[in-house]
């Protein structure tokens, strides 16, 4: 444990801190994971608990290339990272934020073979996912079209947006 860093369970659209709490707020692969019914909530909240002049910064998974091509079969998000960032749009449009930066980037991701795209995109723990046989099949014939002799190679591209909370 480290001394003054506490962790405390809830969620995003019901943050259980104090007004003005922080000085920054980091959402990292997190908002497209906010009930959609829940996102402009979610991002209230924040604005609450980071003080005026504070800043939220947002990093988003954007839906689109070929590692999304194939994790699409099992875990479709298009759908709410689009409404993750149309959220963000409309906390904007509401004057609680202004956007103080705002970055596109691409992370790499690689993969030995199958097995461990696998075990790292299909069966981590916190997740619950159970393609059928036939899009297993179909998962692993779009990574190996990708695979080469030293692995799969992809990028994902990514979406940064630096919020500073209006006074």
């Amino acid at each position: 444990p480290q001394a003054g860093l506490r962790f405390v369970a809830g969620v995003a659209q019901d943050i259980p801190c104090d007004d003005d709490a922080f000085d920054l707020a980091l959402m990292l692969k997190s908002l497209h994971h906010v009930p959609m019914p829940a996102m402009a909530q979610a991002l209230a909240e924040v604005a609450r608990v980071v003080r005026p002049g504070g800043h939220c910064y947002i990093s988003e998974p954007v839906f689109d290339g070929a590692l999304n091509h194939i994790i699409r079969l099992y875990n479709d998000e298009q759908v709410v990272r689009a409404a993750a960032q149309a959220a963000i749009d409309a906390a904007l449009a509401t004057g609680m934020w202004t956007q103080a930066a705002e970055r596109h980037f691409a992370v790499p991701s690689r993969f030995d073979d199958f097995d461990a795209f696998e075990q790292r995109m299909i069966r981590q723990t916190y997740a619950d996912h159970r393609p059928d046989a036939a899009t297993m099949a179909e998962v692993r014939r779009r990574f190996e079209a990708r695979c080469g002799p030293d692995g799969a190679v992809f990028e994902q591209p990514m979406h940064v947006r630096l919020l500073r909370r209006t006074d």
